[in-house]
């Protein structure tokens, strides 16, 4: 420590200065014991960080729809420029087979023991049938 001093004004300043931190000590003694002030504060700190966070993640949320969208309306465009001409590539390709369908129905029609060996093979010519309509149907959508 100094020397002491016998100046009055000196002393109190001293002595005023001393106070002041004794108390500002005191005040961050009492904060540090305040458990339940801490524990608010500490609430306040960690849904704060949690709103930036939850900002954040639904900023990049939105984007990453926004890239998905437009990825998307460029893949259907592109497949619809694909597909403009197939319906009748389609068409073209089932013709022969109805024609050979109604043929077998005809024969099938006149003779009954054709009906029980044709049975198979219409069932077979027409689940083929649907699937492709389907794939087409599915392929343009």
């Amino acid at each position: 420590m100094s020397t002491p001093s016998t100046d009055p004004e000196r002393l109190t300043t001293e002595i005023k200065q001393t106070r002041a931190d004794l108390g500002a000590t005191v005040e961050a003694l009492a904060a540090k014991t305040d458990v339940k002030a801490r524990a608010k504060q500490a609430a306040t700190d960690v849904t704060d960080r949690g709103r930036e966070q939850l900002s954040a993640a639904t900023t990049k949320v939105a984007e990453a729809a926004g890239t998905a969208a437009t990825k998307v309306a460029e893949a259907a465009g592109t497949a619809r420029e694909k597909l403009a001409g197939r319906s009748e590539d389609v068409k073209a390709a089932v013709a022969p087979m109805q024609r050979r369908a109604r043929t077998l129905r005809v024969r099938a029609a006149e003779d009954p023991r054709v009906r029980r060996a044709i049975a198979p093979a219409a069932v077979a010519a027409t689940v083929l049938l649907g699937a492709l309509i389907v794939w087409v149907v599915r392929r343009r959508a």
